[in-house]
């Protein structure tokens, strides 16, 4: 886990957030940094949700719950960064494949919303019935992408990367 940006210090009931650019640059030296030198993005990201979580674990009812949220996405954040556009790029491969072996005319410079609009309609349409262990699979594919993105917990074990 990345060391977090801030230090809390009470002072009459509000916490006080004092980010220390000289510990970033010098604890995460390998880390792609904005245009502003420090603090990284996922060093931004890590220090806001340690920031929602802590008023989680001080709320309750619905602001509780706001915060929750917003630290749970800011992890969805995070994965999405890392991962970067490796799934997209796995995804468009594997579309061109079965819709290419789908359709006749193949698809050459397809977007990805038209390929998988290409898929879906090969899968109601049959044309995938011969070869449906291929089309079952790049599905389940997309699932464990996606579940890996919101809360690889969800998965078992040899799903997660």
């Amino acid at each position: 886990m990345t060391a977090p940006l801030c230090d809390r210090s009470r002072s009459t009931k509000k916490y006080a957030i004092k980010v220390s650019l000289t510990r970033l640059s010098t604890t995460h030296p390998g880390n792609t940094a904005l245009s502003q030198d420090s603090p990284t993005i996922e060093e931004i990201l890590v220090t806001v949700k340690e920031f929602a979580e802590g008023v989680a674990s001080r709320s309750a009812g619905a602001e509780r719950y706001d915060a929750l949220c917003a630290a749970f996405l800011l992890g969805v954040v995070q994965r999405e960064l890392r991962l970067g556009t490796q799934q997209d790029e796995e995804q468009i491969a594997a579309l061109n494949k079965l819709v290419a072996r789908g359709e006749s005319g193949g698809s050459s410079e397809r977007s990805i919303t038209d390929l998988y609009k290409g898929f879906c309609e090969g899968v109601r349409g049959g044309r995938y019935d011969d070869k449906w262990a291929s089309a079952f699979n790049f599905a389940l594919r997309q699932v464990i992408d996606k579940v890996l993105v919101t809360n690889a917990d969800h998965l078992q074990t040899k799903h997660r990367v």
